[in-house]
């Protein structure tokens, strides 16, 4: 049997981006692609003000892209070091 280490996601985080540079977050979002990380980013145009984290703002009709990131809470650890025991 082959062994897996796994984690509860216990919900999502989406950083935000402008032209490549990281800008902010926000955190407890909804699922709201199939593929998360690099590969699930997405381009947008802000319709209006977007606020982040730490006050940071994305100004309406600015270009930016997003990228969706799991919350992972409890792991399988103790499961996972018994088996095969």
């Amino acid at each position: 049997m082959e062994k897996q280490l796994t984690y509860e996601i216990i919900g999502y985080f989406k950083d935000y981006y402008i032209e490549g540079k990281y800008i902010g977050s926000i955190v407890g979002v909804e699922k709201d692609r199939e593929k998360c990380g690099y590969t699930g980013r997405q381009v947008h145009i802000a319709n209006s003000d977007i606020i982040l984290d730490k006050n940071k703002k994305i100004k309406a009709g600015t270009e930016y892209s997003t990228q969706l990131m799991p919350l992972c809470g409890k792991s399988n650890l103790r499961n996972f070091l018994q088996i095969g025991k």
